[in-house]
């Protein structure tokens, strides 16, 4: 690649170029972003629920009191200065748990979830409160969570009593989970809170919130030395594994993205219609299975009597190391970024509902063989498919299309993040994660980066959501 790699040359086969690639690559993404766009829109509207944000919120800052409590009881007996330290710490969470609840109370007798969600911030900090506070419109509340709310906020005394308000507690949302913990240590269970709050869980916790705040200061380190370094004419982008593609050649591989998605579509389908009894996890391991295959097999046939091997599209297993290094790098560099897209795109649309993948909901919810079929899924086969899918073959395209590399990874970035179904605020960061990949696939003529990458952001979300689950 050039020290200008913006501007390509004009075909000379101009003449044999063809429309009809385009069109149906056009009419097909329109298909799947406007579906994905109608989900997530349904979601929101379904769930109704304004509360959700602040629930997600309160689930991290719990597991962080959580560990610090653990901390604090643990060197206690040690050191006075760490444990002093570490109650410090402790009193900071506290503090924000106690901001957060204070942003609900405008709407405690109005909004029977802000009750529930104020009282279990309040028996997190040890605070009592008033039950008489929220009104009727507890009465709302499923009978899991009305119990839920009579048991964190003192209601239930009794053994008794809180055996049967351990029984009534069926529900999964994180006050339930606060107040079924509580009864159950009521009634004489002195494991509950260990079972509540495992240990694998939250050591998994602790550590990637200490390597996010690692990773952030090194990636902006990071950023720094590369531009330094490419301004000195350190690191020249080597381009695109398949390099400069002709006109005919970007339609051909127009046609073959197209193709691809309508193996995914097809799939989707028949997966869908095939296996609708079986759980989301086993059936999204089965659809990226095929989805994978069927794109194997895909490049075995011609595109107009020409092969597109995937061995062009930069899958080869050589010099495994380097490209490793720069997707490990790539992933450190990208966290700042990621954080100010996530940071302008939530404020631009704060009054839509909240991103969210819906296989994320499933974390946790089928238990250890249900979560390593999500993980394989998700976080191993699904990268795989989509970076052939988006930086293989739609991203060469584009960018013959724009004659411009610059220009095709910015709209297949925002391609990228519009296909997926987590919804509006989540674009800018999903482009964001894609545009990375694009660049190391540019900067290492290679495939792999891209995978590399895309694979440790899945995974690590993964993690994470398991984590606070």
């Amino acid at each position: 690649m050039s020290e200008r790699p913006f501007e390509l040359p004009r075909s000379p086969e101009e003449e044999r170029r063809s429309a009809f690639p385009w069109i149906v690559l056009g009419l097909l993404l329109a298909f799947l972003i406007s579906g994905q766009l109608a989900g997530y829109l349904a979601r929101g509207a379904s769930s109704g629920d304004p509360n959700r944000a602040v629930e997600s919120t309160f689930r991290q800052m719990t597991m962080a009191y959580e560990i610090q409590e653990r901390l604090h009881e643990g060197q206690a007996k040690g050191r006075k200065g760490e444990a002093t330290a570490r109650g410090d710490a402790r009193d900071r969470i506290r503090q924000e748990i106690e901001n957060l609840a204070r942003g609900l109370e405008d709407r405690l007798k109005s909004d029977s979830e802000a009750a529930l969600l104020h009282a279990a911030m309040h028996f997190v900090i040890r605070r009592e409160v008033d039950f008489g506070r929220y009104g009727s419109s507890t009465r709302r509340l499923s009978k899991s969570k009305q119990t839920a709310l009579k048991v964190l906020s003192g209601q239930v005394a009794s053994p008794e009593e809180a055996r049967a308000a351990s029984r009534e507690i069926t529900g999964g949302s994180l006050p339930e989970v606060l107040a079924r913990t509580r009864a159950q240590e009521l009634a004489g269970d002195k494991d509950a809170r260990t079972r509540a709050f495992p240990t694998p869980k939250l050591i998994a916790f602790s550590v990637l919130n200490a390597a996010h705040m690692f990773g952030l200061s090194i990636g902006g380190i990071l950023l720094v030395v590369y531009a330094i370094g490419r301004r000195n004419g350190k690191w020249r982008p080597l381009g695109h594994p398949v390099g400069q593609l002709s006109g005919p050649d970007a339609d051909r591989f127009a046609l073959r993205t197209g193709q691809l998605l309508s193996v995914y579509l097809i799939v989707s389908f028949a997966v869908q219609a095939a296996a609708s009894d079986l759980a989301d996890p086993y059936r999204a391991l089965a659809q990226t299975l095929l989805f994978l295959t069927g794109a194997i097999l895909l490049f075995k046939v011609p595109v107009w009597d020409k092969m597109i091997e995937l061995a062009r599209l930069g899958l080869e297993a050589r010099n495994l190391v380097p490209k490793l290094t720069w997707a490990l790098c790539g992933l450190l560099a990208n966290l700042p970024l990621l954080i100010i897209a996530h940071g302008i795109s939530m404020s631009l649309f704060q009054s839509l509902p909240e991103p969210e993948h819906p296989l994320m909901r499933e974390v946790g919810s089928h238990g250890a063989l249900g979560y390593a079929a999500l993980f394989v899924s998700a976080g191993l086969i699904g990268p795989v498919f989509e970076e052939i899918v988006f930086r293989g073959t739609l991203l060469p395209a584009l960018s013959s299309l724009f004659r411009s590399p610059f220009w095709g990874i910015v709209v297949s970035s925002l391609i990228f993040g519009a296909i997926h179904p987590t919804g509006i605020p989540a674009w800018a960061p999903l482009a964001m994660v894609g545009a990375m990949a694009a660049m190391l696939t540019y900067q290492t003529r290679s495939l792999v980066p891209a995978i590399a990458l895309h694979v440790m952001h899945n995974s690590s979300l993964l993690v994470y959501s398991w984590a606070i689950s």
